[in-house]
This record gives structure tokens, C-alpha cells and sequence, in this order.
């Protein structure tokens, strides 16, 4: 099966890979298990396979017990009878997992594309959009970032804009680290965040709160 190797930073991170290469038929067998009858979507079946597949053989990697996710009534999931801290992420046909034992999780990641550039507005402070530019690349890092950090509050009503702070950096074609923050009227917390940039996929993950 197509999960990608990873070593060294994103090892200990807790972070694993999967490239979707499979058909629906083989991520059945992988996965153990029939896809939600909800789910419709050739792509996001697949998708949801991969996925199971990949927390399967890193709980197994990690000696956890697989007795299934459940979410709670946020939407972010939990491992069954586990206090281990997960979250995935997809962007077809890439899925992304983070799965470790201290610490809240948060993974994302993302295609650079174009159509990023017409959403950031949305997601983005002006600070940090003038800090993007018009990189496609950087733009993705800011993207993916925010995305992450909201998986890790792991909470509704945070505002992308206005809540989650991205400090500005110097992108680098090899990756590197940013400083974060989720500030709100009733709270205030720092993270660090590594960037891994490609030039198919951008993956930000959680390091530890500062």
C-alpha cells in the first residue's frame, strides 16, 4: 500500500502520509471496513478508505488498540477508548494524519492552486495577506497553517481572520517553522507550527504549544 515513509521531524510529530493510487475495491480490504452509506462521492470514498487505512497501520506503528473514531459534538475526532490526539486531513489524492500521545493534534494539507489566491480574503488578516503576496506557495503555507490550528483548538466559533494569528516569515523552499496564535475574547495560546512544502502538496502540522 502507497503510505509514504516519513523519518526524521515529521516521525516524531506523530505525522504519516498516504498517496490514494488504489481502487475503491483494494481500500476496502486495507481499510476493513464499508464506506458510510452518506458518502456518495467516487473521490471521497476513497478518500474516507485511505484514511481508516492510514490511522489503522499507525495505531498499530504506535501499539494503540483500533476499536474505531468517533467525533464529538465539535466535529473533531478521537480514537475510541484512547486518549491518543488525532486529526487527518486530505486533499485528494493525498491524505495526511497526525497521531501522538501529548498534545492536541493538528494537521493539514493542501494543493497550491490558483483558487486559493480568490478565497484568502476570507481567511486571512491584512497583515498576513500582504505578507503572502501573490506566491501561490506562501499563500498555501497561510492556508494550511490556519487550517491546522483550528483542528488543533478543535472547537467551533473561531474566526479565521480575526482569531488565528499567523506570524509573517520568510518562506523556504525546504520548509520550516511559524509561530501561531488563537486569540479570542476569552483566551489567548501560542503554537509552533513546521511547514513541509512540495511541489505537488503543502503539509503543516502542530509542534507544541509555546
Amino acid at each position: 500500500m502507497p503510505r509514504v515513509v516519513v523519518t526524521g521531524a515529521e516521525q516524531a510529530a506523530g505525522v504519516s502520509r498516504w498517496h490514494i493510487t488504489e481502487s475503491e475495491g483494494e481500500l476496502l480490504e486495507a481499510a476493513a471496513a464499508s464506506v458510510p452509506e452518506e458518502i456518495h462521492h467516487p473521490v471521497k470514498r476513497l478518500e474516507w478508505l485511505a484514511g481508516r487505512a492510514l490511522l489503522m497501520q499507525q495505531c498499530r506503528d504506535l501499539g494503540i488498540r483500533w476499536k474505531g473514531v468517533v467525533k464529538d459534538q465539535h466535529g473533531k475526532p478521537f480514537l475510541v477508548q484512547s486518549h491518543a490526539h488525532l486529526s487527518v486531513s486530505n486533499s485528494f489524492p493525498w491524505i495526511a494524519c497526525q497521531l501522538r500521545h501529548e498534545g492536541p493534534a493538528g494537521i493539514d494539507i493542501e494543493q497550491p492552486r490558483p483558487s486559493l489566491l480568490r478565497v484568502l480574503p476570507r481567511m486571512l488578516s491584512p497583515t498576513e495577506l500582504s505578507d503572502a503576496g501573490d506566491s501561490q506557495q506562501k499563500s498555501c503555507v497561510y492556508w494550511c497553517a490556519k487550517e491546522a490550528l483550528f483542528k488543533w483548538h478543535g472547537e467551533r466559533g473561531i474566526h479565521f481572520s480575526r482569531h488565528i494569528e499567523i506570524r509573517p516569515f520568510t518562506y523556504d523552499l525546504h520548509g520550516g517553522q511559524l509561530t501561531a496564535a488563537l486569540v479570542t475574547h476569552q483566551l489567548r495560546r501560542s503554537i509552533e507550527l513546521q511547514y513541509v512544502p512540495t511541489t505537488e502538496w503543502t503539509l503543516v502540522y502542530a509542534l507544541s504549544e509555546l
